[in-house]
């Protein structure tokens, strides 16, 4: 998915607002890591847990990005690549989504040969009654 802002940019706003543990948004160093592959995405054999501090809090982040005006994914999903304006090519955090998507607080789907991540209805009930 294109993303109308530079990388440096979304690097540095991430960090003034996420206070995790790892970097929500990483450069997939494996080149046999297909991130248009949900498996590839859950096939780390570390259990991944949800906790607030990491994990949780990176969402807002990736909705922002992908919506207007930066990107082109409206409500609430994310996509798997994310290209820069500076043409970076950076990824959600393969931990990130496989806690949240092995808890059932993201769904995956093909959008146009992308493959988009979205919160389940419990989590864009609690996203929804956050911002009223």
């Amino acid at each position: 998915m294109k993303i109308q802002m530079d990388s440096t940019m979304a690097l540095k706003e991430i960090h003034k607002r996420y206070r995790g543990l790892s970097d929500p948004l990483t450069h997939h160093r494996n080149v046999r890591h297909d991130t248009q592959d949900i498996r590839d995405w859950l096939s780390s054999m570390k259990d991944e847990a949800v906790d607030h501090n990491r994990k949780y809090k990176a969402i807002p982040f990736y909705l922002e990005i992908c919506s207007a005006p930066h990107g082109l994914l409206e409500g609430y999903s994310f996509a798997a690549d994310l290209e820069f304006a500076d043409g970076a090519i950076l990824h959600p955090d393969k931990g990130i989504v496989k806690a949240l998507y092995n808890h059932g607080l993201i769904t995956d789907e093909m959008r146009s040969g992308e493959l988009i991540f979205s919160l389940s209805p419990s989590v864009k009930a609690k996203f929804e009654a956050g911002r009223k």
